[in-house]
């Protein structure tokens, strides 16, 4: 390829000179070079795959063939470094919904909810804040989540609180396929004392009796990307009015 295609040659002398991360990754796996050429194709198509992958191995490398293409695009075509920041936002938000998915069918296999009539689906809500909240995440950044549960959901916590360690687990845990990135959980109420999934009255309360404002301007940063997005984009809403009558004034 590399002796047909100047343009692709190019690109590669580029990347080498540029970023000794990503020539380190074409030195292990050759085969990334086939996503140079997709250089010339929407940036949006692949990121749209990720979301129906169901297994974590996959996951992984869809992630990295993805990111590398993207920050491809940036070193060779000089993107506009904002869009690159939405464009590895977009992929970190799709490979957290397919995370989601894959938990629960995991979780619900091997060991299912307390309820034989209780059918999980997408009730647990997966928010995340800090730079990929605010659509600026980048290579190396970690995700700060937190999972919000309904109310009327709270007697399946346990279950969904499996639900949450799998999610992590699937996009931190180390394999032959390398690691997704880094997921932090410490903004969550009471930070690592309290507990990993609470519910949508839990974290009304925290904030309107107990928060610090610093907690608040946190969470002003925040954006529903895995579960039900509706409804967490709601919740997010109620929450902001609860620190609005706290501080606002």
């Amino acid at each position: 390829l590399l002796d047909r295609d100047a343009v692709i040659s190019g690109y590669v002398f580029d990347i080498f000179e540029h970023s000794p991360y990503f020539a380190e990754q074409l030195i292990r796996a050759p085969e990334l070079i086939e996503e140079l050429t997709r250089l010339r194709e929407p940036a949006a198509q692949g990121i749209a795959g990720i979301e129906v992958i169901d297994d974590a191995t996959s996951l992984r490398r869809a992630f990295g063939r993805e990111m590398f293409r993207i920050q491809a695009e940036s070193i060779c075509l000089s993107a506009p470094i904002f869009t690159t920041l939405e464009r590895t936002s977009d992929l970190a938000d799709a490979t957290i919904a397919a995370a989601c998915r894959t938990a629960v069918e995991q979780v619900s296999n091997s060991r299912g909810p307390a309820s034989a009539s209780y059918r999980p689906s997408d009730q647990l809500m997966v928010i995340t804040m800090g730079r990929l909240g605010m659509r600026e995440f980048d290579l190396g950044s970690d995700a700060d989540l937190v999972f919000v549960l309904p109310d009327e959901d709270s007697r399946e916590l346990a279950f969904w609180t499996r639900v949450a360690e799998r999610i992590i687990g699937i996009l931190t845990t180390y394999t032959g396929e390398g690691t997704l990135f880094s997921v932090d959980t410490r903004l969550r109420p009471n930070g690592r004392e309290g507990p990993l999934v609470q519910t949508e009255s839990a974290y009304k309360s925290y904030f309107a009796n107990q928060a610090e404002a610093w907690e608040s301007i946190t969470y002003m940063k925040c954006r529903a990307v895995g579960g039900d997005l509706e409804r967490g984009t709601r919740f997010l809403n109620e929450l902001q009015e609860v620190d609005w009558r706290r501080y606002g004034q």
